[in-house]
């Protein structure tokens, strides 16, 4: 326990069985669970369910003894293999990051480990919607099965071809819950988030019609749901040579930095980008792992965004959005991969890179609101915009659409350039524009 600060004794001693460890990426919270295990359990043998990268790189072993104990390997395994642990009985388990939404079988493995042994879960964006709570609502007991949670809970979209959520009724209760199992850890950063929103052109014309027409030109065929709309809108937006110029132009300036990506198309564009700069890359994928060539200055690592949580790399404050990722979480993990603890930097340095497309509005709209963009949503507000111009050409009325807000995108603002200033020293935000262009790493 003497190794812990001030803030995770504080958070120990407000932990309990069954609760949520929450604190922003890097705050601590590893050493934050192993120091309620000491002061709870420590006669209970420790088991650690993590993520495949932090098992290879041994951390909890590395954590552990900093403490002057010792973890043995054969107990810290990966979300893929948690169905090993199911038999454990009397032990206290740590789960490290949020896997356990859904109801797939690291869900039904999860609740049977939690029905037999103690067991804390440390994550920093447990979920996006109340659905995603609910394994770990029943694994404290508060509903017995997701039938009981969907009938008192859930209304659902009759318009959909497939069981889709509308709204959730009595959410009151829901935050009651909730605030019952999470414990927040405060965070030691004294690090400044500097974001800059770079805007980029795109063929203007050419979306326009092609939304219009609903026609894929990539495959040469109609569109044939929401989906295949955000999809070729958002090709058209980020699949072209000013994104790249605008990432080579920030790049220059910067000898070390992260770049992370959402397609296939754009890793084939940076690589484009780093062959011109004459520049070592590495990539974290799902097809590659590569470590960061933090020995080959000037570097790139390209990081998709799925592949964008449970690491660190603190040789750069630069990281780059070269596209927007539908969920706050995905931006959230890709942020905090380089706002650490141990970094050396004082201010953190971010680029996102937009434009005054309708499907950029919309997904940053959902970002600004910490949520999760849904396709659907955009094709409803797309099609009332539409109508609306139809109504204006053809009767010179005024029509406006008010923005959703269920679970779906805002209505679209414009973007521009600018810089935000998010402090992290005492847990508070604000933003304001400024005339900062960034620091080299």
């Amino acid at each position: 326990m003497s190794k812990l600060r001030p803030a995770q004794r504080d958070a120990v001693d407000r932990m309990h069985d069954g609760c949520v460890l929450l604190g922003r990426t890097g705050a601590g919270k590893t050493m934050t669970a192993l120091g309620y295990w000491l002061k709870v359990h420590p006669q209970q043998y420790l088991h650690v369910v993590t993520t495949p990268a932090k098992r290879d790189a041994m951390e909890w072993e590395a954590d552990m003894a900093k403490m002057g104990l010792y973890l043995p390997p054969e107990r810290v395994i990966s979300w893929n293999k948690i169905k090993d642990f199911e038999r454990l009985e009397g032990c206290f388990v740590i789960f490290d990051e949020q896997r356990v939404s859904g109801s797939g079988k690291w869900v039904k493995s999860f609740l049977k480990i939690a029905k037999r042994n103690d067991w804390v879960l440390l994550s920093a964006t447990p979920g996006d919607v109340w659905i995603d709570w609910l394994p770990l609502f029943i694994a404290n007991g508060f509903y017995r099965t997701k039938t009981q949670f969907t009938e008192r809970h859930v209304v659902w979209d009759p318009h959909t071809r497939y069981p889709r959520i509308k709204r959730y009724i009595e959410e009151d209760r829901l935050e009651r819950c909730q605030k019952a199992i999470c414990v927040h850890l405060a965070s030691p950063l004294d690090t400044t988030r500097i974001i800059h929103d770079e805007l980029v052109s795109y063929d203007s014309q050419r979306y326009a019609e092609v939304t219009r027409t609903r026609w894929n030109p990539f495959e040469s065929r109609p569109m044939t749901d929401a989906g295949d709309l955000c999809r070729v809108q958002r090709r058209l937006v980020l699949d072209n040579p000013a994104r790249e110029e605008a990432v080579e132009r920030i790049l220059r300036g910067h000898p070390r930095a992260l770049v992370f990506y959402s397609y296939n198309y754009e890793l084939e564009a940076l690589r484009r980008v780093c062959e011109r700069l004459g520049r070592a890359h590495g990539e974290r994928n799902g097809h590659r792992h590569d470590p960061v060539p933090v020995e080959e200055e000037p570097w790139v690592y390209l990081v998709q965004y799925q592949a964008a949580d449970a690491w660190n790399c603190i040789s750069t404050n630069i990281a780059v959005l070269y596209s927007l990722p539908y969920s706050w979480r995905q931006q959230e993990q890709a942020m905090g991969r380089i706002d650490r603890m141990n970094t050396p930097f004082d201010e953190l340095h971010y680029y996102r890179l937009l434009t005054y497309s309708s499907i950029d509005n919309a997904v940053l709209a959902v970002l600004d609101r910490k949520g999760t963009f849904n396709e659907k949503v955009y094709e409803r507000s797309m099609e009332g915009t539409q109508q609306c111009n139809s109504n204006d050409s053809s009767s010179n009325s005024t029509c406006t659409t008010s923005p959703r807000t269920s679970g779906g995108t805002a209505a679209a603002r414009p973007c521009a350039r600018r810089s935000c200033r998010s402090s992290r020293g005492r847990g508070t935000t604000s933003s304001s524009p400024t005339s900062r262009t960034g620091s080299s790493s």
